[in-house]
């Protein structure tokens, strides 16, 4: 099995770059996979700044959006993905139709139904990603009484019998799920299937249920894939897991300066926290060419509420009152996935945790280093 280990300075994106052949112009022969689509928009950036001119691109995909590629183009599968609200409505039916339900008065309403309904689809498809079927279930039914209501438990039927009866019905009414997709692809796949195909880069991919980690650990074995591995919590467990030997280079040592110790902060409010950072970044503020379009800033989405009836706002609101203008990218932390994708913390970020007394929730910020390299 082929296998790239990165240490934790690397740069993922660059890494997968450096080693994707085009013939010419052409990346289409290479396939690569990340755990979610957004690595991916950097990954056709890098490529385009290498290229300098147009190019064909790699296929590039998140793990769900590869198994729906595979089903599709290579199974040469039709069958359309089930909506959720739709498989709600199938669960009902099913819940309906039992016959030891016929005749009786007490069922639930599809309104009561609802939010159970996705509940019970939820846990179906993380089972089936397990590698779990309907003899398995039967054998954990009596959980559920620990965490239904006693009305709700007395009308429902056990999760084996919806599982069997939702994918018969599936089947029947040919409708796909992501579940039966992934379970279709680990069973039906085969080499051949990737003719044409140079390498299929699983690039930071950290956590697989069974189904997954069966595909990947085939693709891989088929000598057509590629695992990329960063030395981040987990990345020894995904080697057990998928049986790959590690490798006996040690990358936990770096030559590089180490990263420096985070500076932590406390402050009574959100006004204080911007003062207390401002003063951490007077030396950068007073040099605004040090900062660009390269550099980021993450702060914590303010949560809660000042007083009662006012809505909370969030801390990008006063970074721009304190800071107008300055030519610096700033994030909230439910978009932190793009900092992490776009850039990289290494020796010249200096981590700043601000901490508010009047929140339980921290707010993580991170500010250049005094060599102004790029991050």
């Amino acid at each position: 099995m082929k296998l790239t280990v990165l240490s934790g300075r690397d740069d993922l994106i660059a890494a997968v770059a450096d080693h994707l052949r085009p013939q010419g112009k052409d990346y289409s022969r290479w396939w690569v996979v990340f755990s979610e689509t957004r690595p991916g928009h950097y990954l056709r950036k890098a490529l385009a700044e290498r290229s300098g001119s147009p190019f064909f691109p790699p296929r590039v995909d998140s793990l769900e959006g590869f198994v729906d590629r595979l089903h599709r183009e290579k199974l040469m599968r039709s069958e359309p993905l089930i909506d959720p609200l739709d498989a709600v409505a199938l669960l009902f039916d099913i819940h309906r139709g039992d016959p030891q339900r016929l005749g009786r008065s007490g069922f639930l309403s599809a309104d009561a139904f609802f939010p159970l309904g996705l509940k019970i689809y939820s846990d179906l498809e993380e089972v089936t990603l397990a590698g779990l079927g309907a003899d398995d279930l039967s054998r954990v039914d009596g959980l559920l009484g620990n965490v239904l209501p006693p009305a709700s438990a007395e009308r429902l039927q056990s999760l084996g019998y919806f599982h069997r009866r939702f994918y018969e019905l599936l089947s029947e009414r040919r409708f796909s799920s992501p579940a039966s997709r992934t379970r279709d692809a680990a069973e039906h796949l085969r080499p051949e299937h990737l003719d044409g195909i140079e390498e299929v880069c699983f690039a930071g991919i950290y956590v697989l249920r069974r189904l997954e980690r069966r595909l990947v650990k085939m693709i891989l074995e088929w000598g057509i894939g590629r695992l990329f591995l960063e030395r981040a919590p987990g990345w020894e467990r995904i080697l057990e897991t998928l049986e790959i030997p590690r490798p006996d280079a040690d990358l936990s040592a770096s030559n590089g300066p180490s990263l420096p110790d985070p500076l932590f902060l406390k402050s009574p409010d959100t006004h204080g926290q911007i003062f207390a950072l401002n003063k951490c970044l007077e030396d950068v503020l007073s040099n605004p060419g040090r900062l660009g379009e390269t550099r980021a800033v993450v702060l914590c989405p303010f949560i809660g509420k000042p007083w009662p009836g006012f809505p909370g706002r969030p801390t990008t609101f006063p970074w721009g009152i304190h800071w107008p203008g300055l030519p610096c990218s700033v994030f909230s932390t439910n978009s932190s996935r793009s900092f992490k994708a776009g850039t990289r913390a290494d020796e010249s970020m200096r981590p700043i945790i601000s901490v508010s007394s009047s929140t339980p929730t921290p707010r993580t910020s991170f500010s250049p280093g005094p060599n102004g390299a790029r991050t």
